[in-house]
């Protein structure tokens, strides 16, 4: 797995990237990235967008991909 953050604008917006490959029976390339704004200290929004890259699994021919993308608002306290 390999992964970074960048933060932006005095820690307010926080961009982050993954790329995961999985080996064994299921192999598959997961590419992740998101972006998250501090509206306060402890409120939130952010976008989280996950692609999945499936190859062949169990010695099946078709391969499908998977697309998940995600709004979250929090609140910590």
């Amino acid at each position: 797995t390999a992964g970074a953050q960048y933060r932006l604008m005095q820690d307010r917006l926080r961009l982050a990237g993954t790329l995961s490959p999985t080996l064994g029976g299921l192999r598959r390339m997961l590419v992740d990235g998101s972006a998250q704004y501090y509206f306060l200290p402890n409120l939130s929004a952010q976008a989280q967008l996950s692609l999945y890259f499936n190859r062949s699994m169990y010695n099946l021919s078709v391969s499908s991909n998977d697309v998940i993308w995600s709004i979250v608002l929090r609140a910590d306290v």
